[in-house]
Order: C-alpha cells, then sequence, then structure tokens
C-alpha cells in the first residue's frame, strides 16, 4: 500500500526520502485515525454478535459493557498520547532573544 502526494505538478509513491519535514504526517493524527479505526470495528463486530448474545440478559450485558470498556480505553489511549504531545517541550517555546 503507497501513499500518494501531488509533487511538482504529478502523483508520486510518498516515501520517506521524498517528504519534506513540512509534509510529514503528524503521529497524533495516525494514532487518533488508528483509534477510530478500532472503534467502528468494535462496534461492527458487537453488531454481529449482538444476534446471539441477545438470547441471555447476561451476554447481552457483558457484550455492552465489553464494548463501552473497549471503546473508553482507546479513547484514554488517544487522549493520553495528545497529553504526551502537549507536555513535551518544542523548540518554538524556547527563543532567545539577543
Amino acid at each position: 500500500m503507497f501513499l500518494y502526494a501531488v509533487a511538482s505538478g504529478r502523483w508520486e509513491p510518498v516515501t520517506i526520502r521524498n517528504i519534506q519535514p513540512g509534509e510529514m504526517i503528524k503521529s497524533a493524527a495516525i494514532k487518533a485515525a488508528g483509534y477510530a479505526i478500532s472503534t467502528i470495528s468494535v462496534l461492527l463486530l458487537g453488531f454481529v454478535s449482538w444476534r446471539s448474545a441477545s438470547r441471555d440478559p447476561l451476554l447481552s450485558l457483558c457484550l455492552v459493557i465489553g464494548m463501552a470498556t473497549s471503546i473508553a480505553g482507546m479513547g484514554l489511549r488517544c487522549l493520553s498520547y495528545r497529553v504526551e504531545e502537549d507536555e513535551q517541550p518544542s523548540a518554538d517555546r524556547y527563543v532567545l532573544n539577543l
């Protein structure tokens, strides 16, 4: 799987070698997309499992709680990455006035 970007008027595959520093995809955006995809997969798997789990109230409860805790855990992990990013010192914050 390749990512493509328009460079000099034509589509070129994106590789580490031809990405300029200002064009780097932020790791936080990639992590957030991964967690969104994981959340969708949990919902889809829960949807598929609901028919058999709905026959037993305990199974239904376990399925709903399991889905909710999985989604909440992914949300907290995503939030923790954002907090870490805010806590890291940035070069922009330290300006020398000479």
